[in-house]
Order: C-alpha cells, then sequence, then structure tokens
C-alpha cells in the first residue's frame, strides 16, 4: 500500500475527521512509532504501526471489510453521549463491539425525542454526513400545540433567527390532527441543536413529539419499526453515503 496522510488513515478508522484531526496533530496530540506527528505526515499503513491520541493507544486496520453502517431506533429517555456521570441510558448502550475503529453516531437527537440515528466507523463518512455544507435531508414527523395558520408555516420554510443563525424548514406539510394539537411532516438541511423545537417555540408553538424517520437515504422501515431495535446495512449503502457526500467509494476485497 502507497503512504497516506496521517488524518486520512485515522478518519477511516473512526477517529475523527480529518479537520478535527489536524487539529489533534496541531496541538500535538499524535504519535506514530514514538515521534511526534506534524501536518503533512504519511504512514505505510501495510507496515506495524503504533499510534497515539492523547496518550492512548490505537489500533489501525484499515480493513475495508469492516466498515459498517448502523441504523438504531432510537427511544424517549436515551440521551446521545458515550457517557453520562447521571448514569442514565445512552445510546451507545446495545451498540456491538467492532473490530476496527470506533462507532460514532450520525446526527443527535434530544432525550424526549425517538426515531433513527445512524452509526459508522468512518470518520470522515460521519463528519460530512452532519455537515450543513453537503445539505443532507433529514426528516421528522411532529406533534405541535397551538394556534397555526398558513402565514406560520411559511414563516417556517422562509426562515427564522435563532442565535444569530437563519434556520429554515425545506418542506413541511400537514398530516393530521383537529384542535390545538396536529401531526406536521418536515424536512431540514442544518440540523442544528434542537432547530426544530426552537424555531416552533419563536413562533409559541410547542412539539410535544418528534421523530426522525430519515437521515439521508436511510429510512426507519418496518424492520426496525420498534424501540432500541438495531439494524446492521449492508455495504451497498455505506458507499450510497459515501457517494451522497462526495467521498470516494470503497470496494471491498
Amino acid at each position: 500500500m502507497n503512504n497516506e496522510k496521517i488524518q486520512k488513515i485515522l478518519a477511516l478508522n473512526g477517529y475523527g475527521s480529518r479537520r478535527s484531526i489536524e487539529k489533534l496533530i496541531i496541538n500535538k496530540k499524535i504519535y506514530v512509532n514514538n515521534k511526534l506527528v506534524k501536518i503533512g505526515d504519511t504512514i505505510n499503513n501495510s507496515k506495524k504501526i503504533k499510534i497515539l491520541i492523547k496518550k492512548k493507544k490505537k489500533k489501525i486496520l484499515n480493513n475495508i471489510n469492516n466498515k459498517i453502517i448502523l441504523a438504531y431506533y432510537k427511544k424517549n429517555g436515551e440521551i446521545c453521549t458515550r457517557y453520562d456521570n447521571k448514569n442514565r441510558v445512552t445510546i451507545y448502550d446495545k451498540l456491538p463491539k467492532i473490530y476496527e475503529g470506533k462507532l460514532m453516531s450520525i446526527g443527535r437527537l434530544d432525550i424526549n425525542s425517538s426515531g433513527l440515528i445512524l452509526f459508522t466507523n468512518d470518520g470522515e463518512l460521519s463528519y460530512r454526513l452532519m455537515h450543513p455544507k453537503y445539505k443532507i435531508e433529514r426528516e421528522y414527523i411532529v406533534r405541535v400545540f397551538g394556534v397555526i395558520n398558513n402565514v406560520l408555516l411559511k414563516n417556517l420554510c422562509k426562515g427564522i433567527k435563532i442565535n444569530n443563525i437563519i434556520s429554515k424548514f425545506k418542506e413541511i406539510h400537514y398530516i393530521s390532527g383537529k384542535g390545538l394539537n396536529k401531526w406536521f411532516k418536515i424536512i431540514i438541511l442544518n440540523g442544528y441543536n434542537n432547530e426544530i423545537r426552537k424555531m416552533f417555540n419563536k413562533i409559541n408553538l410547542k412539539v410535544n413529539c418528534l421523530i426522525r424517520i430519515r437521515y439521508g437515504l436511510i429510512k426507519l422501515t418496518k424492520i426496525l419499526f420498534k424501540f432500541g431495535r438495531i439494524k446492521k446495512l449492508s455495504f451497498k449503502y455505506f458507499n450510497l453515503l459515501r457517494k451522497s457526500v462526495k467521498l470516494p467509494i470503497l470496494d471491498k476485497n
């Protein structure tokens, strides 16, 4: 195998995006074979190497056959963090052990929301799927409490300023409901923290149920339609997701 830049190898193994790894290199946090890494350094991944990130030893296999995408149906009450000092249930508690890198969530949901969360051990893929630059659609079903009309719905699509950022829905469609509780289908592109709830709060409406049913081209299917269920997706979907964010397709051995 030809030499590859260290940030590329580490990203492929799930240790962060290339950008985040470059920051670690700049901050002198990465060593290869006991030598401090500099920007531009490369390694030959066919040889045995020892990598330390923040003084912790990392395993580098870089076997494409071990690249995976998991789909998980999160339920209310679970938190989207790897560790919690209050010992609450996290989305990582039920994940399987993997042979290469570490699993990272693609997108988060707050503790009171449920629905689809994707996991991968491809750090660059994870980073791009969440970055607003790549305009990946996230689709939700939400129940909204309050008085709402077509003017307010149009304003949500035109854009609302929240914390100096303009947030807007790509699409919003009425589904059902009468009175003060109504169901809508919503598509957004950015996925900022609690974006949907904050947008409705801004116009004096409250979201009392939120379910993510799609992230990019992956949908919450009938197979997954049970809280806490995990499904490993085929390698075809892994490459389709890479293609959707302009990453090269990987060929299995």
